[in-house]
């Protein structure tokens, strides 16, 4: 797992006038560590739109999480729908970490909803099956030149 860190700077003025300089430490990590400091999760929901039209497709959310483990700033990249991005941030913008004193984090979150047997499903990375990706073919096999 790589870990990327930049600085920030903030300068907080206080009443007195004088100026105070901290740095805060801004981190960004894969979604299996993210995942990993989660203590409270909600699972996006399958809009109801989305069901009656069996619409399936992944749906990728950026998000920011503060030094006290709130959710801070929520990008939607990606959605098969503007009612599953409606879904997937109201749900992510409740979850809730494990504080990071003087650390802000930011990762990508991946959710795969799936219309099976008349039923949608939301899909976490680590829970979902196979999803229809092939392997790419072997550089060295000669049937596939």
């Amino acid at each position: 797992m790589k870990l990327y860190r930049c600085i920030l700077l903030y300068a907080v003025i206080c009443a007195d006038g004088q100026q105070y300089t901290a740095a805060l430490s801004h981190a960004s990590t894969s979604e299996g560590m993210l995942r990993s400091h989660v203590t409270r999760i909600i699972r996006p929901s399958y809009p109801a739109v989305d069901l009656a039209r069996a619409t399936t497709g992944i749906a990728v959310a950026n998000l920011r999480v503060a030094a006290d483990g709130n959710v801070e700033r929520l990008t939607i990249l990606e959605a098969p729908s503007s009612s599953i991005a409606q879904s997937v941030a109201a749900a992510v913008s409740k979850w809730k970490f494990q504080p990071w004193p003087q650390t802000v984090m930011s990762a990508k979150v991946t959710f795969y909803f799936e219309f099976k047997n008349g039923q949608g499903i939301v899909w976490y990375p680590s829970e979902a099956p196979y999803l229809g990706r092939w392997p790419s073919p072997k550089r060295n096999d000669p049937t596939k030149r």
